[in-house]
């Protein structure tokens, strides 16, 4: 239904959502305000780019392809996942509220449980004595993403595609934190 409000006009539901959280983004700074922040121990400052600029330069043939290699696995990922939802109406008749709970909690339980064991395996290939146990993780994370993804595609039933789905989350997710500590690396 619609809400008849003054100065506004009748508004629907979704167009009150975004009023309330506008509302919230006008109320909080007028709060922080209020607060006093603790004075600082010390002062913090960054470290300057320039003495960066020579190692990225001499190690460009290792840095680059792994900026490159995550930027474009991110774009991948999230064109597929954009995509997801499409699909299923489409392919297998499923109402976005459908596909929305159930990529939601496939990215919720085995996203959550991908990043863990994704840490967990870089963990233990470092103790084994394998310095490069994050890239090996993250290698690993992307060679299993894709017959997930291509199963789930093809997959002849809603509830198939969606247990593939729910596997390549767990897929994707693995190498979420190790993309720093591949960089840091």
């Amino acid at each position: 239904g619609q809400v008849d409000l003054p100065l506004v006009g009748p508004l629907g539901g979704w167009q009150i959502a975004f009023l309330v959280a506008g509302g919230a983004g006008l109320v909080v700074p007028l709060l922080l305000a209020l607060c006093r922040e603790p004075a600082r121990q010390r002062a913090v400052t960054s470290a300057p780019l320039q003495p960066a600029l020579p190692w990225l330069k001499a190690n460009a043939a290792v840095v680059g392809p792994i900026f490159l290699g995550y930027a474009l696995m991110v774009i991948v990922n999230y064109a597929l996942v954009l995509w997801v939802p499409a699909y299923f109406a489409r392919v297998h008749g499923l109402a976005p509220g459908q596909t929305g709970l159930a990529i939601g909690l496939s990215l919720l339980v085995f996203g959550t449980a991908g990043m863990l064991a994704g840490g967990g395996i870089s963990d233990a290939l470092v103790r084994r004595g394998r310095p490069h146990g994050p890239i090996l993780a993250v290698l690993f994370s992307i060679v299993l993403q894709l017959p997930l993804w291509i199963g789930a595609m093809l997959a002849p039933t809603a509830p198939l595609a969606i247990a593939l789905i729910a596997a390549s989350a767990f897929a994707i997710c693995m190498n979420g934190g190790l993309q720093t500590v591949t960089v840091q690396a």
